[in-house]
């Protein structure tokens, strides 16, 4: 399972973006084990899955300007 990373650049004086990067991201084993066990019913263990990957993708890119867009399951 793989994370989509965006940064968007603007010229700081308009919110238009002149420049986007992105890049796919893996998550680490035991974020994807968590995301496979969620179940989709329990709607607390799936927020909880929401703010585990987004705090180890903002300990990883914190500084750098990429976040998170969306979740690609590919392996």
């Amino acid at each position: 399972m793989r994370v989509k990373m965006v940064r968007k650049l603007t010229n700081k004086e308009t919110p238009d973006v002149v420049c986007e990067s992105s890049f796919l991201y893996r998550l680490p084993q035991d974020l994807i084990d968590l995301v496979n066990d969620a179940d989709e019913e329990n709607e607390i263990y799936a927020e909880y899955c929401f703010v585990e990957i987004n705090k180890h993708l903002t300990s990883e890119f914190a500084g750098a300007g990429f976040f998170p867009e969306r979740l690609v399951d590919c392996e």
